[in-house]
């Protein structure tokens, strides 16, 4: 086996996948911006290296990925994990926080597979596994900024599934829909001041927001549970296009929106208050 890159690695979904790849017998390494977590995952259990490094900066990420691809030969499995949520009316957010949200959920992502690529595609082996959510499928209120990176980000997945297929290469997205890390909490801190105002004109769904993701996360999966899918799919004799981590809840969610959009924008306005 050889190298593995994940990104978003020290923590949530992004740590349990580095752990199974680990245990295959890939040399993992584990990308984010947390130093601390990374060493103590990396001193967990042999085969996982730390590589602290901010994706939004693209000269830091293309350096450190070329550093790694010198060293330890072309990339085997690539997870694109790494991303963070953010909550408010299209109205409020400001476009500075729009624009760092498609620097690291859709940017870097495309940066790191662009520079993966040469290598898998020489060797007509590999496998890309972009994280995605279930917010790439549905836009409720509210999600707008998190949902439309998304929503790119399964676009570009889509794309890049036919380019490479003829090179032997695995492109797979994953679709979790709520799930028990502390993205939730990372996403309610990233927009608690917006979401805390109480002289804005959507400040009455906000309130409702967050007593709807509670409810909504009280069944949540687990973060070995999506890594678990995730490689299952990896092992797959067809590779699945789409690995669907959530329950029957949004299934007929997906539904809604497919058949009958006007029925679901009524279902969201009422349990967002928007």
């Amino acid at each position: 086996m050889g190298l593995a890159i994940v990104t978003g690695a020290s923590r949530g979904i992004g740590k349990s996948l580095a752990l199974h790849l680990a245990e295959r017998g890939h040399t993992v390494a584990c990308l984010a911006r947390s130093a601390g977590e990374l060493e103590a995952l990396a001193g967990s259990r042999s085969g996982l290296v730390a590589v602290p490094v901010d994706l939004t900066d693209a000269a830091a990420t293309e350096r450190v990925v070329r550093e790694l691809l010198a060293e330890h030969g072309p990339c085997e499995v690539l997870v694109n994990n790494a991303g963070y949520g953010l909550r408010g009316a299209m109205e409020e957010v400001k476009l500075d926080r729009w624009r760092r949200q498609f620097e690291v959920n859709l940017f870097a992502p495309a940066l790191v597979t662009q520079l993966v690529l040469p290598g898998m595609r020489e060797a007509r082996r590999g496998a890309i596994v972009n994280l995605s959510s279930v917010a790439g499928r549905i836009s409720t209120p509210f999600s707008g900024a998190y949902a439309s990176t998304k929503f790119a980000l399964e676009a570009m997945t889509d794309a890049l599934r036919i380019e490479v297929a003829r090179y032997g290469i695995k492109v797979i997205l994953v679709e979790p829909g709520p799930v028990a890390t502390d993205f939730a909490d990372v996403a309610h801190a990233e927009s608690a001041e917006l979401l805390a105002r109480t002289g804005s004109p959507y400040h009455a769904g906000y309130l409702r927001l967050v007593e709807s993701l509670k409810e909504l996360h009280a069944n949540d999966w687990t973060a070995d549970d999506v890594a678990r899918s995730t490689m299952h799919a990896l092992d797959a004799r067809r590779t699945p296009q789409r690995v669907a981590c959530y329950g029957a809840l949004l299934r007929v969610g997906l539904l809604l929106s497919t058949f009958t959009p006007r029925l679901m924008d009524v279902v969201l306005a009422r349990r967002t208050g928007a």
